[in-house]
């Protein structure tokens, strides 16, 4: 059982938007430390103005720090191979990085933290801003999508 994809390069505007969402839905739940600032703020007299601006920054520089960390990993030297035009071989022991017939790069299944299923194809996390995007576009078949989600599933990524 081995899904083999077409060539695929993934922008740099998709990465980073892709990244973005990404910290987004996994970090949510961080929203609620400013919110409980704000609120513990309210019972301080005179002091609600400036603990609301200090969540308010807060929160607004820690998005922008990720943001900019995101846009950074684009432009790094040792980053460039994932914007390659690659292909996938996916099977039960590793995901392979083919940018030729000759040249690729094994990801044992260990590596990965999980996989999102998005509206455009799989979001494969490997770890806090590194990911690896699989549109459903790159597979050749109906069939190569669904073996590729029993593989996702019999490793408990999805």
């Amino acid at each position: 059982m081995k899904v083999v994809t077409k060539k695929f390069e993934l922008k740099k505007k998709k990465y980073i938007s892709l990244g973005v969402k990404m910290l987004l839905k996994k970090e949510a739940i961080w929203a609620l430390a400013p919110l409980a600032v704000i609120i513990g703020g309210y019972f301080i007299p005179r002091g609600f103005g400036w603990i609301l601006t200090l969540a308010l920054v807060g929160t607004i520089g820690y998005v922008g720090f990720r943001i900019l960390q995101m846009v950074g990993f684009t432009q790094h030297e040792m980053s460039k191979t994932f914007f390659y035009r690659v292909s996938y071989e996916l099977d039960g022991k590793h995901l392979l990085l083919k940018v030729d017939a000759k040249n690729g790069m094994p990801i044992e299944w260990k590596n990965f933290q999980k996989v999102f299923k998005l509206n455009d194809g799989y979001l494969l996390l490997i770890a806090r801003g590194q990911f690896i995007f699989l549109p459903f576009d790159i597979f050749k078949t109906e069939n190569d999508k669904k073996l590729t989600e029993v593989i996702f599933n019999r490793k408990s990524l999805i």
